[in-house]
């Protein structure tokens, strides 16, 4: 958590995700968190996710998260659930249980950290999906 003075922002509360290379997509609030985020990256390098509330005035608090992105091409949902649990594997493809095998990029994100897992991979934007997996 950290505090910044950002005067130019309007309303009391932003939400942004900062992607590879810099570039941010703006949630809730501010047109442009760039003040935010520049701040945000003296200590935490993208990708990230932020929240900043103002505080009062021109002060703002920002808390930020790291996540994990990458490419998942050619996928027509916007989250793909996958989990494996005693040798088994059920997808999910925006809430709908499949009997489609899981996208070759999420298995490759997943592979090797854990035996059995959840996994939740949520658009961004294009080919881009933040990756959440919770070891089961």
């Amino acid at each position: 958590m950290l505090t910044v003075e950002a005067p130019e922002l309007v309303g009391d509360r932003s939400t942004f995700t900062a992607l590879p290379g810099g570039r941010l997509l703006v949630g809730q609030g501010s047109a442009d968190p760039a003040a935010l985020a520049s701040a945000v990256e003296r200590e935490l390098e993208p990708p990230y996710r932020a929240e900043a509330v103002r505080q009062g005035g021109s002060l703002w608090a920002v808390g930020a998260r790291r996540i994990v992105v990458f490419e998942l091409p050619d996928t027509p949902a916007d989250v793909v659930e996958v989990t494996e649990r005693n040798g088994e594997t059920a997808v999910r493809l925006d809430g709908a249980l499949t009997l489609q095998r899981p996208p070759d990029g999420l298995r490759e994100a997943v592979e090797g950290r854990f035996g059995e897992f959840a996994a939740v991979a949520t658009r961004l934007e294009g080919d881009l999906f933040e990756l959440a997996v919770t070891p089961l």
